[in-house]
């Protein structure tokens, strides 16, 4: 299991809203157990993690990534 850390230096801003979106993407694999592609968010569509699983996501969702 992939799980994110991470370390922000005071001196940098933080994204509320990608720890958000992460938390959320965590909760959705656990809950479905389906990986979250990149830019996924709340409500979209998530993939299988094996090969026909990421084809299938992608010749539905490619002009969107």
């Amino acid at each position: 299991m992939f799980v994110p850390t991470t370390h922000v230096e005071v001196t940098s801003g933080r994204n509320i809203d990608e720890m958000w979106r992460m938390t959320d993407a965590l909760q959705f694999n656990e809950t479905h157990g389906e990986l979250c592609p990149a830019g996924w968010k709340e409500g979209d569509a998530g993939m299988q993690g094996t090969p026909e699983g990421v084809a299938d996501y992608l010749a539905g969702h490619a002009e969107g990534l």
